[in-house]
Parts: C-alpha cells; sequence; structure tokens
C-alpha cells in the first residue's frame, strides 16, 4: 500500500522526523498596492522567500485580452517590476492560471486557455470561464527595476498546450458523461473539429520532496468541475385572482467530473499526460483544494483526496490498466471502537516532504464509552512511501 495514515498524537520534535525549525522572524505588516486597474481580476499570488519577493498574477475582468499580467514586488512593498504574459499563438487566450516559485526561483505557471473570440462570459458563482485545455510555462527573471537603474527581465525557457480532447485514450479514462458528451459532439460535427468547453480548477505545483531533489518533476491538473444549478417555476394569483407564474433559480454548489494530469521533467519538458474520471459524484459547497498529488518512493505519481471517513486513491500511468482504478483505506480511528456515523469537511493538504496531514470532522459512535454520539475534528499524518 503507498499510503500509511497514522493518528497526530506524537510531537515530532522529539523523534527528530519532523520539519526543521526556525528562529521566529520579527513581524511586520506592509500594505502593498496590488491592484493596478479596477479592469484587472486577481488571479493568483506566490511568495519567493528564498528572494524575498512577491508575485501577484492578473487577468483582464472582462477576459477580452489574450495574456495575462504578472507583477513582482519586494518585501517592503516596492514595486520590481511588471510583465505582460502572452501567449506564442495570438489566437489563444489565456484564462487563468496559478503560479509557483521552484526552489532555484524559476517560475512554474499553469493554467487554462480558450480560443479567441469576440465576447466569452464569467461566471458569477465562482468566476470561472470556458476553457479549451490546459498550458504551463516556464519563466526565469532577473534584475529589478528600482533605483540602481537595473532592468528586469522575464525570459520564458518553455511553452506547453494541449486541448482537452488531445490527451490520450480518452475512450477509458473518461468519466461516463464526459464519454456520452463527447460522443454526441462527434455526431454532431460531421467531421469538423470539436471545441471543448469546460470549466476547471487549475492547479501547479513540484513533486513534495522538491527541496531535498531538485530535480522532482513538474505537475499541471485540471479539475473539471460543473455547476448544479437548478431552475423551479411556481405560480401565486395576483390581486386579481390571476394565475401569474415565478421562477426560481437555486444555486445548490459543485461537482467535480474529470481531471487532466500533465506531467514534466525538472526542465519544463512534458513527460507524461492522463486523464482520470475523479470518482467524486457528489455535492461540494465551494472550490477548496480538497485532492492532492504526490510522487511515491517508486516514482509513480498518485492522486489522492479524502472521501467521508476514508482516503482514497490511484495511481495515475501513462497505460490504461487496473492500477488506474481507485483504491482506499479507512482513517483509523482513535479508540478501538469507535465506530463513525458522519464524515464532513474532509481536506487533505500538503505538510513537508512525503508527509500530508487530513483533518476534518465526524460523527462517532462508540458503545463501550457510551450511547451518546460525539462530534469530533480529527487531524492525521498521512505518509506517501
Amino acid at each position: 500500500m503507498p499510503l500509511n495514515a497514522a493518528a497526530f498524537s506524537e510531537t515530532h520534535a522529539a523523534t527528530g522526523s519532523g520539519p526543521a525549525t526556525h528562529a521566529p522572524a520579527p513581524l511586520s505588516l506592509n500594505r502593498i498596492p496590488l491592484g493596478i486597474d479596477d479592469r484587472l481580476e486577481w488571479c493568483h499570488i506566490a511568495v519567493d522567500t528564498a528572494g524575498g519577493q512577491i508575485y501577484t498574477l492578473f487577468r483582464d475582468r472582462k477576459l477580452r485580452q489574450n495574456g495575462l499580467t504578472l507583477c513582482r514586488h519586494g518585501w517592503q512593498g516596492e514595486n520590481l517590476s511588471g510583465f505582460e504574459l502572452l501567449p506564442p499563438d495570438e489566437g489563444l487566450r489565456l484564462i487563468d492560471a496559478r503560479m509557483s516559485v521552484l526552489p532555484d526561483g524559476r517560475l512554474w505557471l499553469g493554467g487554462t486557455y480558450h480560443l479567441s473570440r469576440e465576447k466569452q462570459t464569467v461566471s458569477t458563482y465562482d468566476r470561472g470561464s470556458e476553457t479549451t485545455g490546459l498550458f504551463a510555462a516556464l519563466y526565469e527573471t532577473a534584475g529589478s527595476a528600482n533605483a540602481t537603474g537595473e532592468s528586469a527581465t522575464l525570459s520564458r525557457l518553455t511553452f506547453w498546450k494541449r486541448a482537452y480532447y488531445d490527451f490520450p485514450d480518452l475512450e477509458h479514462r473518461l468519466s461516463r458523461e464526459a464519454w456520452h458528451d463527447l460522443q454526441r459532439a462527434q455526431e454532431k460535427s460531421k467531421g469538423r473539429t470539436i471545441i471543448p468547453a469546460f470549466t476547471t480548477q487549475v492547479r501547479v505545483g513540484q513533486a513534495t520532496d522538491a527541496e531535498t531533489a531538485p530535480g522532482a518533476p513538474l505537475y499541471v491538473l485540471g479539475e473539471v468541475y460543473t455547476r448544479l444549478v437548478n431552475t423551479t417555476t411556481e405560480m401565486y394569483y395576483d390581486a386579481y385572482g390571476r394565475m401569474v407564474p415565478y421562477t426560481r433559480t437555486y444555486f445548490e454548489g459543485f461537482r467535480f467530473r474529470d481531471g487532466f494530469l500533465a506531467r514534466f521533467d525538472s526542465l519544463g519538458h512534458a513527460v507524461s499526460e492522463t486523464v482520470f474520471d475523479l470518482d467524486r459524484n457528489r455535492r461540494y459547497d465551494d472550490l477548496t483544494e480538497y485532492s492532492q498529488w504526490a510522487a511515491d518512493t517508486n516514482g509513480r505519481t498518485l492522486y489522492i483526496y479524502p472521501i467521508d471517513d476514508q482516503l482514497a486513491y490511484r495511481v495515475l500511468g501513462s497505460v490504461y490498466g487496473p492500477s488506474d482504478e481507485p483504491s482506499s483505506f479507512r482513517l483509523p480511528p482513535l479508540y478501538q471502537y469507535d465506530k463513525v456515523q458522519k464524515s464532513w469537511g474532509g481536506v487533505l493538504t500538503p505538510w513537508y516532504g512525503r508527509h500530508y496531514l487530513a483533518f476534518g470532522y465526524q460523527q462517532i459512535r462508540n458503545t463501550r464509552l457510551g450511547n451518546s454520539r460525539r462530534n469530533v475534528f480529527y487531524l492525521q499524518k498521512i505518509t506517501v512511501e
């Protein structure tokens, strides 16, 4: 089993297995004016602790521009530089992106794109928009536009893009709903190119042991989701006794559908691409990052996510096979005869190295301790081996 769970009750400082401790730095609070223009909308922020820099990414609020705006600030709030990140193809429009500062100071960027057109809608529920595929880019920065007169440069080392329908082996890997939609679109297209229109949440990063292995692989993950919106029509009577229809629209949350994962080497070159059914046919109130990816000691890529009182995971390979099917194991309770009645709010977050923290809420019943139920907050350490 590539995952191990243990109740988090011991103090790791005593065993020396925990993260290194550092002397607390003096606290400082700076107000940094990141909003450049009311026509821009914030996308993401990344902190370079080694270089003492803060990267902030913006996009056009109405999605009329093809590129993104990157700003770089210092610890004291000074504006170091600003760049326009444009796609190499004028026919592309970068919709959204996330950033990650690598240990060597390079900037890893991944996001979604769409084919340019006159108008594109932005949802009022989550500020998402329809996208065609994923892109990734690796940048290197040098210099700073400050009083010393040194000019700042931003060099794009690599750029990669892939439409959702161009990922391999969609017949076996897509969810049934997505595969059915694709077949219907192919029947109606009559041989024309099909342009996907998915709403996607994007995440980027490097393998969890990147601090000890600077050459660890890079990832871009796109989780396709749908909005659950229901409309009902009711009838009521006005002052004259006439029937008048009244329509109500209810937003009930989100449901994740498919995952698109691309793996790259440390130089930003694509190594493998895969698609998988997220297998999370349930409603979520928000787009919190519930899942994580990891690389085990054998170099395999794992996708991990909580479901009720269990952790589910699957091994992602370039060739479809039995390993693509999800596996799961139950999180161990604190007491021997604890029985979980209900779980909610489960989240999995990186901690250090190959270790993660799983936490959330559970309703537990233990007949040996009494018949009453108790609600608890659980916190457990998960190790990828």
